[in-house]
């Protein structure tokens, strides 16, 4: 028994509350009353209004695919359609509102788009990413009007009202009361310079995320500091900050905060002064070792270069020693080939050459006598045998 003028929740404890994207399974039926809370979940209306803008920029695109008819014209003309059938339809979640609207996507492809002919899958996205952001400035459908639709859906597939409120009073006071306390009620960020809207139930999760909410420093320095700006305050300008003495490399070990340095700089500077004599000392011996060992291997160098030195000037002597005498035994060779070239000459000119020659000439005219008395015979051999051809019988050829 419960007083007319308290709240009906047709929830149950049970009912799991929110899921700010599409997909969330539910079963309830809502009880409607005179006086309904109506509130919706700020996260799942805004993904249900995206999509719907995204599928009629996608469905655009698709009916327009291969023809000139620009995309931007056709979501116009088409948004009346689309808004007939997203109402047509209802289902026990959100996916299956996706999957209804995904229907009308595909329902827009025209022949070149079911043949896979067309753009490529890249061009393609593109060009629906540019629609969406056109579709998104208002003009052919407005964010007002998108919402309400996407408000009716949200209803039509969230039968279990898992991110609607179906709250429902006899008493207008009753009802104002609740909307104070509702767990799906609107509500904007309340750190400054934040202007996200969510349920109320999401308040805690986005306050655990919020880039603007101011927090404590965790080095306790007192200040307050933006989600956002914290780690540039914590590396940078936190006067907690722990730093390093600059003259711990020369031994102070001193670890202070930042804005302890300059005191620390100022009570310690007779002993960074040591430090810093005590390491130019052992930097000037280290500097002194390295020049005398540098030192040492230039002498070392030094006279392994005058040894290879004084060995190359010894075979160079001896070279050109070999060299003169290379000379003079191929002075003394030509000289003697000149002789025996003059010797050759002188016997070609010789008597007995010359003799030679007489008889050689001698022969070659006896040849050529004998040689045209050869012929002279052999002409008269060809004569005679013609003769006996022409006047003989057979027995006189043969």
């Amino acid at each position: 028994d419960v007083p007319e003028d308290e709240i009906t929740d047709v929830t149950t404890a049970s009912s799991e509350i929110i899921a700010p994207e599409l997909g969330a399974v539910v079963s309830k039926s809502p009880v409607h009353l005179m006086h309904e809370c109506g509130y919706c979940d700020v996260g799942t209306l805004e993904n249900i209004s995206k999509f719907l803008l995204s599928t009629l920029a996608e469905s655009a695109v698709n009916r327009t695919a291969g023809t000139f008819q620009h995309a931007e014209a056709a979501a116009e003309a088409m948004r009346p359609e689309l808004e007939t059938f997203a109402k047509q339809g209802s289902g026990p979640n959100l996916q299956a509102l996706k999957d209804h609207l995904a229907a009308f996507q595909k329902s827009q492809r025209g022949v070149l788009g079911k043949m896979g002919i067309g753009k490529s899958e890249e061009s393609h996205k593109q060009r629906v990413e540019e629609v969406r952001r056109e579709l998104a400035r208002g003009r052919i459908w407005p964010e007002v009007e998108r919402d309400l639709l996407a408000r009716d859906l949200l209803r039509r597939y969230d039968p279990g009202n898992s991110v609607h409120c179906v709250s429902a009073f006899q008493n207008i006071d009753s009802l104002a009361q609740h909307k104070l306390e509702c767990s799906l009620r609107p509500m904007s960020c309340a750190n400054e310079g934040c202007v996200d809207f969510f349920s109320a139930s999401y308040e805690s999760v986005h306050d655990n995320v919020c880039p603007f909410k101011a927090l404590s420093c965790p080095l306790d320095c007192g200040e307050s500091v933006r989600r956002s700006e914290m780690e540039g305050h914590t590396a940078g300008e936190c006067l907690h900050r722990p730093v390093t003495c600059p003259y711990t490399s020369l031994g102070c070990g001193s670890q202070l905060l930042s804005k302890d340095l300059g005191d620390h700089l100022q009570r310690c500077s007779f002993l960074h002064l040591s430090l810093v004599w005590t390491e130019s000392q052992r930097r000037f011996e280290i500097s002194n070792s390295q020049i005398q060992d540098l030192q040492n291997q230039i002498s070392a160098e030094r006279a392994e270069s005058e040894g290879q030195a004084k060995l190359l000037n010894q075979q160079l002597a001896l070279s050109t020693s070999s060299l003169a005498t290379m000379q003079k035994e191929l002075k003394t060779a030509s000289a003697e080939l000149k002789k025996m070239h003059n010797d050759a000459k002188n016997k070609l000119e010789s008597k007995d050459v010359k003799n030679m020659a007489a008889e050689i000439k001698s022969l070659q005219s006896e040849l050529h006598s004998l040689k045209q008395l050869t012929e002279s015979e052999l002409h008269a051999v060809k004569s005679h045998t013609g003769m006996l051809n022409k006047n003989g019988g057979p027995q006189a050829q043969k």
